[in-house]
């Protein structure tokens, strides 16, 4: 009995510190989208008229299971289902206390992501190769390579890092693409008046996504606040 009890009570205190899934989806593609998973009478999460090199906010959502992700153009009738090159039809699980993402790519075609995240305070980031050259070096500072709070390096089209953790406080954002590293020449994000790097206030317990993103022969970054609404 005592055994039975404890079994009962530590699935209980599972039960409740368990944290919802949280979704986000990224539109690569050069024209709006319409995305869903799940059924249209029950989803996990949809969006609808998503514009192009843009994000929605993370979702979240206490429906786990495997599910079937439909897109569309936004100004289509038709939906399309997510499946292989043989029209095998793929699904995406979803699981309590994971981070997903559905990506739209530059060429039309979907990925599913699963993002871990550490447990630390903080604002947390993820970071994203959008665009269709291999990018070097993606980082959160205060200067280029100095007092750097969040990074990654060697970053292919779309790559995706989990959530990072870091220190609360005002940073840029900067950028390297593997013909800049001879010369550690970069790009920033400029501010308003485009007379240096824009400074932006990261507060704990908010949510960022770093993209970058082509158009044409051109790559560009951006931030996207992704924290959950409530």
């Amino acid at each position: 009995m005592k055994r039975f009890l404890l079994v009962f009570v530590l699935f209980v205190v599972v039960g409740i510190f368990a944290k919802p899934a949280k979704v986000f989806i990224v539109n690569l593609f050069n024209e709006s989208v319409d995305v869903r998973l799940g059924e249209s009478d029950n989803p996990v999460v949809h969006k609808y008229n998503l514009k192009p090199y843009s994000s929605t906010k993370l979702a979240r959502t206490e429906k786990y299971g495997d599910y079937i992700l439909y897109f569309k153009l936004s100004d289509s009738l038709n939906w399309y289902r997510w499946a292989d090159e043989d029209g095998n039809v793929l699904y995406c699980s979803v699981k309590k206390d994971k981070n997903y993402c559905i990506l739209i790519g530059n060429d039309g075609g979907i990925n599913y992501y699963s993002l871990s995240e550490d447990n630390e305070k903080g604002p947390k980031i993820a970071f994203l190769n959008g665009s269709d050259k291999r990018v070097k070096r993606m980082e959160i500072s205060k200067k280029w390579k100095d007092n750097v709070q969040a990074y990654c390096v060697d970053f292919d089209p779309n790559d995706l890092s989990n959530l990072v953790s870091f220190k609360k406080g005002n940073y840029s954002m900067f950028w390297q693409f593997p013909s800049q590293v001879k010369e550690d020449d970069y790009y920033y994000y400029p501010n308003e008046e485009r007379t240096g790097p824009e400074v932006f206030k990261f507060v704990d317990g908010e949510y960022d996504l770093f993209l970058i993103y082509s158009i044409g022969d051109s790559e560009y970054g951006i931030l996207y606040e992704i924290t959950p609404q409530d």
